[in-house]
């Protein structure tokens, strides 16, 4: 048992640093946009229409991964006590924002792999779900996922269909095949597939592991496919990668 809390403190201190790293960044890109020469004198600051919106995408972001970081925190009483959230009142998540708070944080990500992030939706209004505060790491941890294992210049598409009594959010992607016996293996703590350990890609085989204890604690669903049909790329064997989120709605949408 002492074992498992020590891992899950080093995991937990991994993630953290990697949010703190993010925050810095955009910390930095924020202070670089709000550059002045006068300081001190109460002098406005003079931005055009571009900078005004790196202004309030950066101060989104800090906002955003701020809360990602408490979030991460939360799950580390999760995972030390399951009924820590048992007492915890849900409250209305429009699940289409969060994905998209996530994807704005993870734009530094996506230049780096040199991975386009495409949400696609045709929802006039997108329907709420009942949620509690865990469901803001959600998102970030699959499109994370799927941008980081995604080979250069290559997209990853999330759709958005709702339906009568839940939402379901597909994220397709290309990445390094995982074959059937596998699949499963993917939400357990610290495994990685077999061609996914080839690629010169960080990771702890933790995300998909939280992701899928975060859907549960939420009565919903995660699927997981690798497409059979593939091709190798720098000796690495690469198909269509699909994660299918279904989420029941909040009852005031049914």
């Amino acid at each position: 048992m002492e074992k498992e809390r020590i891992k899950l403190i080093h995991d937990s201190l991994h993630e953290l640093r990697y949010f703190n790293q993010k925050m810095t960044t955009a910390s930095q890109r924020l202070a670089q946009t709000v550059r002045t020469n006068v300081v001190g004198e109460n002098e406005p600051l003079k931005c055009n229409a571009s900078h005004a919106d790196e202004i309030r995408v950066q101060v989104e972001n800090l906002a955003f991964l701020t809360k990602l970081g408490s979030t991460r925190l939360d799950f580390i009483e999760y995972e030390l006590n399951p009924d820590f959230f048992s007492e915890s009142t849900p409250y209305e998540v429009d699940i289409y924002n969060k994905f998209f708070s996530a994807k704005s944080v993870l734009n530094t990500t996506s230049k780096k792999h040199k991975v386009k992030v495409k949400l696609n939706s045709d929802i006039a209004r997108h329907p709420m779900v009942m949620a509690v505060s865990l469901i803001d790491i959600l998102p970030f941890l699959l499109l994370d996922n799927a941008i980081k294992y995604s080979p250069n210049n290559s997209e990853v598409d999330v759709n958005f269909i709702a339906y009568s009594s839940s939402i379901e959010v597909t994220i397709v992607s290309t990445g390094p095949y995982v074959p059937p016996e596998e699949i499963k293996k993917l939400f357990l703590k610290g495994y990685r597939g077999k061609n996914a350990q080839l690629l010169d890609v960080q990771g702890k085989g933790i995300g998909l592991y939280f992701a899928d204890k975060i859907v549960k604690l939420h009565d919903s669903s995660l699927k997981l496919e690798s497409s059979s049909s593939t091709y190798s790329f720098n000796s690495v064997k690469y198909s269509e990668f699909k994660m299918t989120l279904s989420i029941p709605l909040a009852s005031t949408e049914l």
